[in-house]
């Protein structure tokens, strides 16, 4: 697939990056030594709503615990795991087994989650506002928490899970995962109009068009455009904005072999570079240069933006 230069962001896009294809802690492995990533396209039906389906594993089995910081990116996940062992991390060094399917609501911070084992994850990614006709539930609901799938669905989910274990390829795996999310939609509600126009736009200007000059864009009020945002995304179209500003931001630094700060800064639409700073450490936990030094070995590819709406 094309990747944008590190100047520009592509028409209809969203990051790429997902809930488990980021840098591990342990650098004992590198990234590639360590995961195994494949994407694949949903179907004409499910495009609408879908932006990829996405399998993770391990090429052996991890001798010692691995780690890895998931940035908020303004995006619903679901995630099947299917072999090895996924944990997450709290602040106060404690860690909480994750269930064998579970949603990832839109986060506001980072999360620090561990894997071990012979690791194997299927993910669905989902397009800004796509989440909701599956779940029947506001995003509002699912943000900052991961949910266990059968207290949002109480169809099919245990017998999704098991055909998703035991099915021998990827293919038939995501056929039967495709299947499943087919019956899920069948009232076939369609995504918001509103929303795939504002999240478009956000995106094509990094994240820096002010509320103002959204809201008479799209004709809308203030308190329809948040409510609507609310409902289908999980976050206020402010904290949209800072998401993707600060991605876009990111996308810079990891694209730069030597980044010029004040540079960065600017093109990223931030005050200062003080308030670069306390903006990276609200959404990722890190001081950017801090948070560089941990990406070491991440190749430029991973970090870009891509088509998804």
């Amino acid at each position: 697939m094309p990747h944008p230069d590190n100047n520009k962001i592509m028409r209809d896009s969203a990051p790429k990056q997902n809930f488990i294809q980021q840098q591990f802690s342990n650098q004992e492995f590198s990234p590639c030594d360590v995961l195994t990533y494949q994407e694949f396209s949903p179907c004409n039906v499910l495009a609408e709503y879908i932006y990829c389906y996405w399998i993770a594993t391990t090429p052996r089995c991890l001798e010692s615990v691995s780690m890895t910081r998931i940035i908020p990116d303004g995006c619903i996940e679901l995630i099947f795991n299917l072999g090895g062992s996924l944990y997450q991390c709290s602040r106060k060094t404690s860690r909480f087994p994750l269930p064998s399917s579970f949603v990832v609501g839109a986060m506001k911070a980072s999360r620090m989650i561990e894997m071990a084992g012979c690791v194997g994850i299927l993910g669905v990614r989902f397009k800004p506002g796509g989440a909701v006709p599956f779940f029947r539930v506001s995003a509002q609901r699912l943000t900052n928490r991961i949910i266990l799938l059968e207290d949002i669905l109480d169809k099919g989910v245990r017998s999704i899970g098991y055909r998703l274990v035991t099915e021998p390829t990827d293919t038939r795996k995501i056929a039967a995962l495709e299947n499943f999310l087919l019956t899920q939609l069948a009232d076939r509600e369609h995504r918001s109009p509103v929303i795939q126009q504002a999240t478009r736009t956000i995106i094509e200007t990094r994240g820096q068009i002010p509320i103002k000059a959204l809201e008479t864009s799209l004709m809308i009020s203030r308190r329809q455009l948040e409510r609507k945002f609310l409902e289908a995304v999980g976050l206020s179209p402010k904290i949209y904005c800072r998401i993707i500003r600060m991605y876009s931001a990111l996308c810079l630094v990891l694209n730069s072999p030597k980044p010029i700060w004040a540079d960065i800064v600017y093109a990223s639409g931030f005050y200062d570079q003080a308030h670069f700073i306390r903006e990276c450490k609200s959404l990722i936990g890190l001081p950017p240069s801090v948070y560089l030094r941990e990406q070491t070995g991440v190749t430029p590819q991973t970090w870009t933006i891509k088509n998804q709406l």
